[in-house]
């Protein structure tokens, strides 16, 4: 998992490391050796976003020694967060219009899916195609994800199930307030949802 249980809290989550393991490997198979990988803030505070990024370099490097993955970041605010309802889609926007300016890329990797949208966007508006020219994927899987003209590649979480074992865990430490050094952990095994945003990549590299 993303982090140690050595705090004594209940916990669920999702391990972000063996989730960009299971892009990474998506990606390979269909034979993308150069990718992007586009994300707001990467740092200590965002370790899902990093860990993400870790399990695609380390497959990369593990699996396609002569690929390279292109890292585009850009740092936002809490502050931007809260004022502006867009902007992960505007950031994803940003980061792949300069990562279009990359001649060997052939695919996106975005750290979510709002993310992936704003790359998606970029894309088509230089008059690229999906996944024609460039395959997109992204993590979360949101629900416009499975809208048609959308049909995003992406990795599905399993939010809702995560949300009710952590009000079950609540509903247990209520009830059995008595042993306070048990904890529990619960670790989803993710699931990678393949849609019509990748494929092959182009043969005119």
């Amino acid at each position: 998992s993303d982090r140690g249980n050595d705090l004594g809290v209940d916990m669920v989550e999702i391990n972000n490391y063996s989730a960009g393991v299971l892009i990474a490997k998506h990606m390979i198979e269909l034979g993308h050796k150069n990718v992007a990988y586009i994300s707001t803030t990467l740092d200590a505070v965002n370790m899902a976003r990093v860990r993400r990024l870790e399990g695609l370099t380390d497959t990369y490097k593990d699996q396609c020694p002569d690929g390279k993955i292109i890292v585009k970041s850009r740092n936002i605010t809490p502050e931007e967060e809260l004022e502006t309802i867009d902007i992960e889609h505007n950031v994803g926007y940003e980061l792949a219009l300069e990562a279009l300016k990359i001649k060997d890329i052939t695919g996106f990797i975005a750290v979510n899916d709002m993310v992936a949208y704003g790359v998606m966007d970029a894309v088509l508006d230089r008059n690229f195609k999906i996944p024609m020219d460039y395959s997109v994927c992204g993590f979360d899987n949101l629900l416009p994800s499975r809208f048609k003209n959308i049909s995003l590649t992406t990795v599905e979480p399993h939010i809702v199930s995560k949300g009710k074992d952590s009000v079950e865990m609540l509903i247990n430490r209520h009830e059995s307030p008595g042993n306070v050094y048990r904890s529990t952990k619960i670790l989803y095994r993710h699931e990678l949802i393949i849609r019509n945003s990748t494929a092959t990549p182009r043969e005119n590299m």
